[in-house]
């Protein structure tokens, strides 16, 4: 009987785990599980989905692979909307974009074979840090 009472409460912990609310820095990595928000500056950043269509880390692919991440964006009480930035090969992928005086630049993005869709961002005011990455 401990034994299902301990199996129920794993997974509970694991199904209905909450969405964190993370206060992250300029210039900062931040890392976001699909649900989480973190809010830097003025800015409030939730992870709304990750679409990775890669092999994992362990294998080498054979196609063009991409890794999108798509968050929703507030700055202040402005409503930005859904912005998808992409680690890819692909001509229109975008991993920055430009938020009035500040960047957001996707460092990386994982969706296959992991247990949680998880993203990597910054911050920043000087994207020029960023863009010799891509």
């Amino acid at each position: 009987m401990k034994r299902i009472n301990i199996l129920l409460l794993l997974l509970c912990t694991f199904v209905f785990a909450e969405p964190k609310e993370i206060l992250g820095q300029l210039e900062q990595s931040i890392f976001l599980n699909v649900s989480d928000t973190a809010t830097v500056s003025d800015f409030r950043i939730t992870l709304v989905s990750i679409n990775d269509d890669g092999c994992g880390r362990a294998r080498e692919c054979y196609w063009i692979a991409y890794r999108d991440a798509t968050f929703q964006v507030w700055q202040g009480d402005k409503d930005l909307g859904e912005i998808t930035l992409s680690k890819a090969s692909r001509e229109d992928s975008q991993a920055v974009i430009q938020l009035g005086d500040y960047y957001l630049v996707l460092e990386d993005a994982l969706g296959y074979e992991t247990d949680v869709d998880t993203a990597e961002f910054v911050v920043t005011k000087t994207p020029e840090l960023y863009l010799n990455q891509y």
